[in-house]
This record gives structure tokens, sequence and C-alpha cells, in this order.
């Protein structure tokens, strides 16, 4: 597991830093999947992927990693990659279909974490 991922699972780092620490671990963020629905919990960037430790997560850990993938989300189109995966949070949270929500979210994160 990436060090970002492992220091933020143990509430070393927030979610926005351990962003950061991954975009410079991997290479480079260019895409972001979270999709409870399929199962799937990955960060990629143009040659690997890393699977985020969904199995087992408690609560705070699962929250923690819903953050850091939906900041990886917004670095991958800060990296120039616009079709930057999909992020699904909820019924009104959604890259794909509810970006309102979805944006609103992402601000909120923004907002916490860069005090």
């Amino acid at each position: 597991m990436e060090n970002a991922i492992r220091n933020l699972l143990s509430g070393k780092i927030n979610a926005l830093e351990a962003v950061q620490m991954l975009d410079a671990e991997i290479g480079g963020i260019t895409s972001a999947r979270w999709n409870p629905g399929a199962g799937q919990y990955k960060i990629y960037n143009h040659t690997r992927s890393v699977a985020l430790p969904m199995r087992g997560a408690k609560r705070k850990q699962a929250e923690a990693l819903q953050e850091l993938a939906t900041l990886a989300y917004r670095q991958a189109q800060r990296n120039g990659n616009f079709q930057a995966g999909e992020i699904h949070i909820g019924r009104d949270c959604s890259s794909k279909h509810h970006k309102e929500g979805f944006n609103a979210y992402t601000q909120r994160l923004l907002t916490q974490y860069a005090a």
C-alpha cells in the first residue's frame, strides 16, 4: 500500500495532503473511481492503478478513503485529464449525474482541509 494511504488511514495526514503525496508517489494521478454499487475503489495514473483498501475499513477510514477518491478526481482534472473517472458518493452527489452536489461536496472538502 502507498505511504499516503497508510498515513491517511492512521490519521497522520488529511485527505488533501494524501492526494498531494499520492500524486507525487505514483507520478501524477490521471483518474479516480469510487463506485460502491460496482465495488470500484481505485486511483490511477498512466501506467498503473492503486486499489483503495475498503475491505475491512472502519467507518471513519471509509469516509477518509471516499474523501481521498473525491480529491484525487479533482487532482486528475488539475493534471489535465478532463475524463478523470467517476465518483459516486450518493443519490445527489456524483461526478457524472449530480455535478452540483458533487462540486459542493468537493468544495467543502477543500475548504475544510485547506485551512
